[in-house]
């Protein structure tokens, strides 16, 4: 199965660079000084970064769990999955169809 932690760290690191960005730029707009504005903005991304990983992280965890309990409360018998295999194959062979 495919590693769900660099899902974390995408939103993580999105949520960190609006962050910043909205620093940024809600500093220009009331005009502060530049070393003020970045400053803030640096404080600011590291913050919304670590939101960002808590949720990626949380979001991971649910994501799991919902799929832990959909297979379990529709298991998949080994006929039933051998004959929809079966039914793939048929239909993706070339020229047929």
């Amino acid at each position: 199965m495919l590693s769900m932690e660099p899902v974390a760290k995408i939103v993580a690191a999105s949520l960190g660079l609006c962050g910043f960005v909205v620093s940024v730029i809600s500093g220009l707009a009331v005009e502060n000084m530049g070393t003020s504005i970045l400053s803030r903005a640096l404080v600011v991304m590291l913050v919304c970064y670590w939101v960002g990983m808590i949720l990626g992280t949380a979001g991971r965890r649910c994501i799991e769990e919902f799929l832990e309990n959909y297979r379990k409360q529709r298991p998949v018998r080994e006929e039933e999955m051998r004959a929809l295999e079966e039914r793939l194959q048929a239909t993706s062979t070339p020229g047929k169809g």
